[in-house]
């Protein structure tokens, strides 16, 4: 974990979207902690990885590890949608 942390902190967007699975699938604990995989997730979704970028708008959807949003979710969708047809 301190290694994947390091690389994320230093803007690695695969880090940081690993980062945020382990913390929703608990692989550091017992239960998930949605919050931080929000939080990892959001870093990378920023920097515009494409998974991270889902996993933003399904959180947002679900309400899990933020305040639901479903307006939000749909601009995330969207935004991954753009990026796929597109070919980015």
């Amino acid at each position: 974990m301190e290694e994947l942390l390091k690389l994320a902190e230093a803007g690695d967007t695969d880090a940081m979207y690993q980062l945020g699975r382990a913390y929703q699938f608990a692989k550091f604990d017992d239960a998930p902690d949605y919050e931080k995989a929000f939080f990892w997730y959001s870093k990378a979704a920023q920097l515009r990885h494409i998974e991270a970028m889902t996993s933003v708008a399904d959180a947002l959807s679900l309400g899990r590890g933020c305040k639901r949003d479903l307006e939000m979710a749909h601009v995330w969708y969207q935004e991954v949608y753009e990026i796929a047809r597109s070919g980015r």
